[in-house]
């Protein structure tokens, strides 16, 4: 009689040795390549066994620790993790190099864990698929597309929602409001109407979809992460639990809307479809072959999620700027009074915020899909370049008092002269940010709007310098509730 007991230990020790080596080898090559990088002479902290920098990485908000490394190790360092090694650098002619050679630097790094239809949008894609995506959008969020109907119609109608909802209570006393909210909620406002058609209160506490991205963005920097940064052969596994359990549960909630919209949208194309002038496009690329549903998916959730936290992080910082410099904020409102919220100088100081708080800081980088040698430095293929975002644009190399928050620099004139590479709240190059100009649109409307009715000023729990987190190691966020005190013009 065969002994069942004795095969299935056989095989369970036979299956540990075999693991064993398996690990033993992955961590070998590891190894190597921390060597490797250590003999091309690029600095940067030591890594641990398997783990690589991971846990000193994390320790911090990510400007924070590539601060305290560039300190130590210069403008150009690396720092490693299992699963890729990272060159980061603030010198602007090794960027431009990195930026402009698109057939060695094509794509921006894989993410550790793939979720769908996330996987398949411009942001992760490259190639043709990136190409279809970017002609599929770039031409409907052009200045003049934004600036004209039905776009401007819809920002107007949002900008006018947050206002009611900004004093909800209709008081003529001075109140005081938390920000937070109230930006996150006016900035997907926005993109569900521009983007998809959907009709919702957003400013709702029972709104299932708001709740789905608070989840999603709570859960972003999950463990299941980190533990695929150590050990990528777990990324199937991680995978499920993410899907499963926390943020892939909450995409599974809003693909049913965008799907639920997109089913509606083509049985009736003339209904409460007809203002989404971007899903409008997309369909029609979907039923002239250009794109995949997939594609199609993955860019409507992308621009769901990027308008939910980017943008709305944007508009925190330039409210918070506006409340603690009155004099910016009384030309502003003079130049509003006199021309709108086209007046120049309304621009400039959203510009010269996304300078002194830019929210995304983590997303001009670049993989190399070959070995190069670029000013001495060895890049091996895989390796991904980053330009510190945050430490560029507070450089006195290229910004004079940096920490001055003078909207000037954005003037006509000044404008000519900034550097290359040297400002890049959007990214850069061929990858740029497609929601620049809607970004842009949407925060110089709600600016206008509200010093043309309110004088903005700090409460007495509005903190004196602003404190910096990060909703995901990419992206900046104010790391507690902002509370700004706001009183009606006319009452003053």
């Amino acid at each position: 009689m065969i002994n069942f007991v004795q095969i299935l230990y056989t095989l369970s020790w036979h299956s540990t040795i075999f693991s064993l080596i398996a690990l033993l080898y992955y961590a070998y090559k590891i190894q190597r390549r921390y060597q490797r990088f250590k003999k091309y002479g690029i600095k940067g902290p030591s890594p641990i066994f398997l783990c690589g920098n991971i846990f000193e990485l994390e320790s911090k908000p990510r400007h924070e620790i590539l601060h305290d490394w560039f300190e130590r190790y210069g403008e150009t360092f690396c720092f490693h993790l299992p699963i890729r090694s990272t060159i980061v650098t603030e010198d602007l002619d090794f960027i431009k190099h990195i930026l402009s050679d698109t057939k060695v630097f094509g794509g921006r790094p894989f993410p550790n864990i793939h979720f769908y239809p996330l996987m398949d949008s411009v942001l992760q894609t490259n190639g043709k698929s990136w190409s279809n995506s970017r002609k599929t959008v770039s031409p409907i969020l052009s200045t003049s597309k934004v600036s004209s109907s039905p776009v401007a119609d819809i920002l107007d109608g949002c900008v006018e929602r947050f206002l009611d909802n900004l004093n909800s209570t209709g008081t003529h006393e001075p109140f005081k409001r938390d920000i937070t909210c109230l930006c996150n909620r006016y900035s997907f406002d926005v993109i569900l109407k521009t983007s998809l058609g959907i009709e919702m209160d957003v400013y709702s506490d029972d709104n299932e979809l708001i709740h789905a991205m608070d989840t999603f963005f709570k859960n972003a920097s999950i463990g299941a992460t980190k533990v695929v940064q150590c050990i990528p052969f777990l990324s199937f596994p991680m995978k499920l639990m993410a899907e499963y359990i926390t943020s892939g549960k909450m995409i599974d909630i809003i693909l049913l809307h965008l799907k639920k919209t997109v089913r509606e949208y083509l049985a009736n194309k003339s209904g409460s479809g007809s203002n989404a002038v971007i899903l409008q496009s997309m369909l029609q690329h979907l039923r002239d072959g250009n794109i995949t549903e997939h594609e199609l998916l993955g860019n409507s959730l992308l621009m769901l999620l990027a308008g939910y936290e980017t943008t709305a992080n944007g508009l925190i910082f330039v409210l918070y700027v506006l409340a603690k410099y009155p004099e910016i904020q009384e030309k502003v409102r003079y130049h509003v009074n006199e021309d709108g919220y086209k007046h120049p100088y309304v621009e400039m100081v959203w510009l010269e915020t996304l300078r002194i708080y830019p929210p995304v800081i983590g997303m001009v980088s670049r993989e190399a899909n070959k070995d190069v040698v670029i000013n001495g430095i060895t890049i091996e293929k895989y390796t991904t370049v980053m330009a510190d975002l945050w430490r560029i644009h507070h450089s006195p190399k290229y910004w004079p008092d940096p920490w001055k928050f003078d909207p000037t620099r954005f003037d006509r004139e000044n404008r000519s002269k900034i550097v290359p590479c040297s400002y890049m709240p959007y990214g850069y190059g061929q990858r740029i940010c497609l929601g620049m100009n809607l970004a842009t649109a949407e925060a110089c409307r709600l600016v206008a709007k509200i010093v043309s009715r309110y004088q903005i000023s700090f409460s007495d729990d509005t903190p004196d310098s602003l404190p910096i987190g990060s909703v995901v190691p990419e992206l900046t966020k104010p790391s507690r509730s902002i509370y700004l005190k706001f009183q009606k013009i006319k009452d003053l």
